[in-house]
C-alpha cells in the first residue's frame, strides 16, 4: 500500500482490505398519488475503504538460536516509535493518492476517517484497522488514455473514443491552434460545450493579432540566438551598468531553460540579458508580452532576480515586472513596474510568495511559471496567479513599444537563485482599439486547454474561464463506445490539432 506517495511497506503488514461492491445510493422519494412511491433523484455517494494491519518493531525473521534450549538475545524494542510514524502519514488534512498492490492499475484519492485504534496486543507487536473514505467514490486508473486519431465530417472532426470504465469520465481536451482561430465546440452524447464566440467572422476584423516573435516550447535556444546580448534597458539604472555577465541553455527536469552562465561569485553586482526588437512601422499602441519563468531557491542564502522589460524607441523604460529575493529566507517579491514619464519608475503592486518547489507557495515552480502583460495603450494588465490586476498609466500613452528584454541577475557577494530560469517567451501585436474588442481570441500557435477534471479553461498556461459561453457543460464522456465531435471557427484556414486525455474510472 502507498497513500500520499509513502510505500507502507516498511511500516506496517497489510492483513486484509475491505472494499465496497460500488457505492452507497441515496434516493429522495414522494408519495405516488395512489400507490407506491415516485424516485425523484437517485445520489451516488463515496465510499469507504478498510484495511486491516499489523506493525512490529522487529522482524521476527531476525530471530537466531544459539542452540536449541538457548536463543540468542534481540531487543524486541517498543512499537510507539512506529505507531507515530505511521500517524504522521496519516495524519493529512487534504485527499491524497492511495494505491494497493492487487489493483496496479488503479488509485483512490482518499482521507483517513474516524480513529485507528491498536488492539493492545503486545508492546512490541499490535494489529489495527483504518479506514479510508473516497469522497469522490472511484478508482482512477493510473495512466491516461490519449485520443488523437479523427475523421473529418465537414467542419467537424469526428472522435471514436471507448471508455472501459464504469461511470463517466472527465476529460482533458489541449487545443493547439494551426491557424487564428475564435471558437471551439465540442459534442457528445452528455452534453454540449462552447468556448470563444461562435459569431466571430474573420472578415470583419480590420487587423489581426501578429507574432513578432514566438520561443514556446522548445524554441528556446533559438531565443539567446536571436537576442541582442547586454544592451539592456530597465527600471533600474544599476542593472544596466553592470549588464555585464552570460546567459547559456540548461537541460533540466526534461526541457531547456536559459539561465545565467554563473552561479556563484564574490564581486559585484552582475546582470545578463537579451533584447529583442518589436518596433514597426504602424502605429499600433496594443501588445502583449508573454513568457514562462522558474524562480526556485536551493539555499535560504541565495538572492537574484528575473526581469521582463518594455522600453521605446528613446530607449527609456515603458513597463515590466521583476521577481526578487533579496533577502536570507525564502520569501520573495514580485514587483509590478511602469515609466513614472521623467526617466524613472513607479511601483503599482508588490505581491509576495515563497521560492519553494510547492504549488501553495509558489507560482514560479517547475509545473507552471506562466506570466504575462497585456497594454492597450495606457491601461496594463498583469497576470498573477490565476487573475489579473488592471492599471491606467498615463505615462505611457501614446508612446510606441520598441524592445522586450529579459535580463537575469545576481546581488553582489551572494550566490544565485538556484532555478533561475526562462523557460519561453513571446510577443504579439494586438491591433485593436477597444480591449473588449479583440479579434481571434486563440492567435496562430497557441494551446487552448480544456479540463472537465476541474472545470477550468487555460489559454497559453493562463486561466481564461471567462472564455466559457454561458450554458455550456463541461464534457463527460460515457462508459463503453462513443462519438465526440469537434469544431473551430468556420473561416479557419487550418483545422486545429486536438488531443484528448482521460482516466477511466470504476465504483
Amino acid at each position: 500500500m502507498q497513500f500520499d506517495n509513502v510505500d507502507m511497506i516498511d511500516l506496517i503488514k497489510i492483513k486484509k482490505i475491505r472494499r465496497q461492491i460500488g457505492n452507497s445510493r441515496s434516493i429522495t422519494k414522494h408519495d405516488a398519488p395512489k400507490i407506491g412511491e415516485n424516485a425523484s433523484y437517485v445520489r451516488t455517494e463515496g465510499k469507504t475503504i478498510e484495511v486491516d494491519f499489523s506493525l512490529a518493531s522487529f522482524d521476527i525473521s531476525d530471530i537466531r538460536f544459539v542452540s536449541p534450549d538457548e536463543p540468542s538475545s534481540i531487543e524486541f524494542g517498543n512499537i510507539n516509535k512506529l505507531r507515530e510514524e505511521v500517524a504522521g502519514v496519516f495524519h493529512k488534512d487534504t485527499i491524497s493518492r492511495l494505491f494497493f498492490s492487487d489493483e496496479p492499475d488503479r488509485y483512490y484519492m482518499a482521507l483517513v476517517e474516524g480513529e485507528v485504534d491498536l488492539s493492545g496486543i503486545q508492546t512490541w507487536y499490535d494489529e489495527a484497522t483504518v479506514k479510508f473514505y473516497i469522497p469522490d467514490g472511484v478508482a482512477h486508473s493510473s495512466t491516461y488514455k490519449r485520443v488523437i486519431d479523427y475523421t473529418q465530417e465537414g467542419n467537424n472532426l469526428v472522435f471514436d473514443i471507448e471508455n472501459n470504465g464504469n461511470v463517466d469520465a472527465l476529460p482533458i481536451f489541449t487545443v493547439k491552434n494551426n491557424s487564428e482561430n475564435g471558437y471551439i465546440g465540442i459534442v457528445n452524447q452528455n452534453g454540449a460545450l462552447e468556448v470563444g464566440n461562435r459569431e466571430e467572422m474573420d472578415g470583419k476584423i480590420v487587423n489581426k493579432n501578429k507574432l513578432l516573435f514566438d520561443y514556446r516550447g522548445d524554441k528556446i535556444a533559438d531565443a539567446l540566438n536571436n537576442g541582442q546580448k547586454n544592451v539592456l534597458v530597465s527600471n533600474d539604472d544599476t542593472d544596466e551598468n553592470n549588464n555585464t555577465g552570460g546567459l547559456r541553455i540548461v537541460d533540466w527536469e526534461g526541457g531547456k531553460h536559459i539561465a545565467s552562465t554563473r552561479t556563484s561569485f564574490t564581486g559585484a553586482v552582475q546582470t545578463a540579458s537579451l533584447t529583442f526588437d518589436v518596433s514597426t512601422d504602424d502605429n499600433n499602441l496594443h501588445e502583449r508580452v508573454w513568457w514562462r519563468q522558474i524562480f526556485w531557491a536551493g539555499s535560504v542564502r541565495q538572492y537574484g532576480f528575473i526581469k521582463v522589460t518594455v522600453s521605446d524607441d528613446q530607449g527609456n523604460f515603458l513597463y515590466g515586472t521583476e521577481t526578487f529575493k533579496r533577502s536570507i529566507g525564502v520569501e520573495s517579491e514580485y514587483n509590478f513596474l511602469v515609466s513614472d514619464g521623467s526617466g524613472g519608475y513607479r511601483m503599482l503592486d508588490r505581491k509576495k510568495f515563497r521560492a519553494t518547489n510547492q504549488d501553495k507557495d509558489n507560482p514560479f515552480n517547475v509545473k507552471r511559471g506562466w506570466s504575462d502583460i497585456t497594454r492597450n495603450n495606457k491601461e496594463v494588465t498583469f497576470f498573477w496567479w490565476g487573475g489579473y490586476i488592471k492599471r491606467t498609466v498615463p505615462e505611457i500613452e501614446n508612446i510606441k513599444a520598441a524592445k522586450v528584454h529579459i535580463t537575469i541577475g545576481q546581488m553582489q557577494g551572494k550566490d544565485l537563485v538556484t532555478r533561475c530560469y526562462i523557460d519561453e517567451l513571446f510577443f504579439e501585436k494586438r491591433n485593436v482599439a477597444f480591449e473588449e474588442d479583440i479579434p481571434n481570441l486563440f492567435p496562430m500557435g497557441s494551446t487552448l486547454e480544456i479540463n472537465s477534471e476541474n472545470n477550468t479553461v487555460v489559454v497559453d498556461g493562463i486561466f481564461k474561464n471567462d472564455y466559457f459561453v454561458n450554458g455550456s457543460d463541461f464534457i463527460t464522456i460515457p462508459p463503453g463506445k462513443s462519438k465526440l465531435y469537434v469544431s473551430a471557427s468556420s473561416w479557419v484556414a487550418n483545422q486545429p490539432s486536438v488531443t484528448i486525455n482521460f482516466e477511466e474510472r470504476w465504483l
